[in-house]
């Protein structure tokens, strides 16, 4: 069983993020692209409630207002089954 999780904030937010949380895989290619523009729940800013930038990279455990959220990454295997 594969246990590799995804941390990222609760507050953390994006066009899109309601949805690519539901596909974890997605998730994570949207987290490593980061080509989007990130907001936080609490303020509806792009900076949290301590006035640091909201960003997956700056959003980490080290901030007072960082609330976690763990999403299993699950990876699928693509072979093609074939019958003979």
């Amino acid at each position: 069983m594969n246990k590799e999780q995804i941390h990222i904030c609760k507050s953390l937010r994006w066009k899109g993020s309601q949805q690519l949380r539901k596909n974890p895989e997605q998730l994570r290619l949207a987290l490593f692209r980061n080509e989007v523009q990130y907001s936080c729940l609490k303020t509806f800013q792009v900076w949290g409630p301590d006035g640091n930038i909201a960003a997956p990279e700056k959003c980490v455990c080290t901030r007072k207002c960082y609330k976690e959220q763990k999403i299993p990454l699950v990876r699928v295997n693509k072979r093609s089954s074939t019958s003979i």
